[in-house]
């Protein structure tokens, strides 16, 4: 009868001692979990932040050709009235109004609407 009770002892034992190794086994899944968890979140903040930065360059390619647009718009605005008014002639509406809609500038710094 000892011999039974020494080995169910023994087993007993070792049942508690695997809970222990399932339990440190499964806290070490929970953090590989949250390991991998954190790598796909730093990789997709990485992408996003590289195409915002592609962004952000073309944004600032734009307003710069916006800008170049705008001025050469204005020169040719100004030479046709000034050629209108040397023949003493009074500026067309269209003209007018595409005059002013340059001084308007509607995108006026694209750069600072994007920050």
């Amino acid at each position: 009868m000892n011999t039974k009770k020494a080995v169910y002892n023994k087993l007993f034992s070792k049942k508690t001692e695997l809970k222990t190794h399932k339990v440190e086994l499964g806290l070490i899944d929970d953090i590989r979990k949250l390991n991998d968890d954190f790598a796909k979140i730093f990789s997709e903040d990485l992408k996003l932040r590289t195409e915002m930065s592609k962004l952000n360059r073309k944004a600032k390619d734009l307003d710069k050709l916006y800008k170049s647009k705008v001025n050469n718009a204005k020169k040719i605005a100004n030479e046709a009235t000034k050629k209108i008014n040397d023949l003493g002639l009074k500026e067309p509406a269209p003209l007018i109004a595409l005059y002013d809609s340059f001084q308007a500038e509607p995108y006026k710094d694209i750069i600072s609407q994007i920050k």
